[in-house]
């Protein structure tokens, strides 16, 4: 999907290889599967949510899973890396 100055009000929007330019999201669903990064460039959100999904789904519950194991260290890092720490 491509968007460029678009407004979207109570969507589900599948994110994955998507472009979107200068839109506006309102109370949107944002669902990410894990596939192709979307180019996200000037849009906004209100009141709108991500929803992760598939392999981006897994990714998170690989994370707990860690979590879980007591592999602390190794999360707070893949976080760090994420902020740019």
């Amino acid at each position: 999907m491509r968007a460029v100055n678009d407004s979207f009000t109570k969507n589900t929007i599948e994110l994955d290889g998507g472009e979107f330019i200068d839109s506006m999201f309102a109370e949107c669903k944002l669902v990410y599967h894990g596939g192709a990064l979307p180019k996200i460039e000037g849009s906004s959100l209100d009141n709108s949510h991500f929803a992760l999904r598939g392999s981006a789904a897994n990714t998170t519950q690989f994370l707990k899973l860690l979590w879980a194991l007591g592999e602390r260290d190794a999360v707070e890092n893949i976080l760090a890396d994420i902020k740019g720490a």
